[in-house]
C-alpha cells in the first residue's frame, strides 16, 4: 500500500507473521528476549551483524556529513556569512521535523556566533514550503543569506527571486525531487542522483544535524535528541543512521539543556529516565522501539 501528503511517498508493507515456536527458536539461538525476537523476525532482521546494528547502534556509527550533496559548498558559504557577519536568515516548516530542523540550525549558527532571524511558515496562511510573500518581507530586513529547513527544493521560483536580489540561499531537504531543482547556491540533500548519501532516508533534522556535525564536530551532539524527535516525528525508516539519531538522541534526552525540550517533558509528565530503563530491562535497545 502506498500513501503520501503530497510531498513523500511512503511505501507500507505487511510485517511478517511469526509463530510463537519460531520466534522462541530465534530468540534462543540469537540469545535475545521473545519479544526482540519477534520483532527483528517481523522486519527481516536475521543476520547477526544485522541483529547487532540494528540493537546496539552507537555514536560511531555516525556517517561522514561531507557525503551529503553541496556539503562542502554550504559550509563554505555559511562560514562566509559567520565571519562576516552578514544577516543570515531560516525558513523553517510547521510540523515537528521542520520546528527541530530550525531549532538545530539556530542553535548551530549561535554556537558559531550568529545571530540569526527564522521564521516559521504558517499552516493555513502560508502553505507548506517557500512562499514568495514571506520570502519578499525577509528580503525587505536586508538578509545576505536565506537557509531552508525540511523544505525548499520545490521552490524553484521563489528561490529565484531571492537571487535575483542577490541573496545568497543553501537549501537543506530532504522531500522528493522535483524535475527541476532550484537554482540554489548549495542543495543538500540525500538523494540528489550521483550523490546519494549512504542514508538516503534522513529527515530534515537528520539533515541538519549532519550540517551541525560538519560545523561542530562532537560539539553537534548536544543537538542529537532535536534531531531524533523530528527523525521519529517524520516517520521515516529507522534504519542505519537513522537507528543512530534516535538511540544517541534518547540517551542525550537524560540530560538535555533545551528549554523547550524539557517543559514539554515536563508537561506530558513523561519519566524519562523510567522510560528508558524499562527498555534497558527488555534488553530492548530504544532505537529498536517499533
Amino acid at each position: 500500500m502506498t500513501v503520501g501528503d503530497g510531498l513523500t511517498l511512503i511505501n507500507w508493507e505487511k510485517r511478517k507473521n511469526p509463530s510463537k515456536q519460531e520466534i522462541e527458536k530465534f530468540a534462543t539461538d540469537k540469545k535475545v528476549d521473545n519479544i526482540v525476537a519477534q520483532l527483528l523476525i517481523e522486519r527481516g532482521i536475521t543476520d547477526n551483524l544485522e541483529i547487532e546494528s540494528f540493537l546496539n547502534s552507537n555514536v560511531d556509527e555516525l556517517q561522514d556529513p561531507f557525503g551529503l550533496h553541496d556539503m562542502d559548498k554550504a559550509l563554505e558559504i555559511i562560514d562566509d556569512a559567520v565571519q562576516s557577519q552578514k544577516k543570515i536568515a531560516i525558513y523553517g516548516d510547521y510540523d515537528a521535523d521542520g520546528v527541530t530542523s530550525t531549532s538545530i540550525m539556530k542553535l548551530t549558527l549561535q554556537k558559531l556566533g550568529a545571530k540569526p532571524i527564522f521564521y516559521i511558515p504558517d499552516r493555513f496562511k502560508d502553505g507548506y514550503g517557500p512562499n514568495l510573500d514571506r520570502y519578499k518581507e525577509l528580503a525587505d530586513k536586508g538578509i545576505d543569506l536565506l537557509i531552508t529547513v525540511d523544505n525548499g527544493v520545490s521552490g524553484k521560483d521563489q528561490i529565484k527571486y531571492l537571487k535575483d536580489q542577490g541573496i545568497q540561499v543553501v537549501v537543506t531537504d530532504h522531500h522528493d525531487l522535483p524535475k527541476e531543482l532550484p537554482e540554489a547556491d548549495a542543495i543538500v540533500h540525500p538523494t540528489i542522483p550521483g550523490a546519494e548519501y549512504v542514508c538516503p532516508y534522513l529527515s530534515g533534522a537528520g539533515v541538519v544535524f549532519k550540517i551541525a556535525d560538519a560545523l561542530l564536530g562532537d560539539e553537534a551532539l548536544e543537538l542529537i535528541d532535536l534531531a531524533a524527535i523530528g527523525t521519529v516525528a517524520d516517520s521515516v525508516a529507522l534504519k542505519g543512521e537513522n537507528r543512530v539519531i534516535v538511540s544517541e538522541g534518547l540517551r542525550q534526552m537524560r540530560q538535555n539543556h533545551h528549554v523547550g525540550l524539557s517543559t514539554l517533558i515536563k508537561n506530558v509528565k513523561l519519566k524519562l529516565t523510567i522510560f528508558l530503563k524499562r527498555i534497558s530491562v527488555l534488553k530492548l535497545h530504544p532505537a529498536s522501539m517499533p
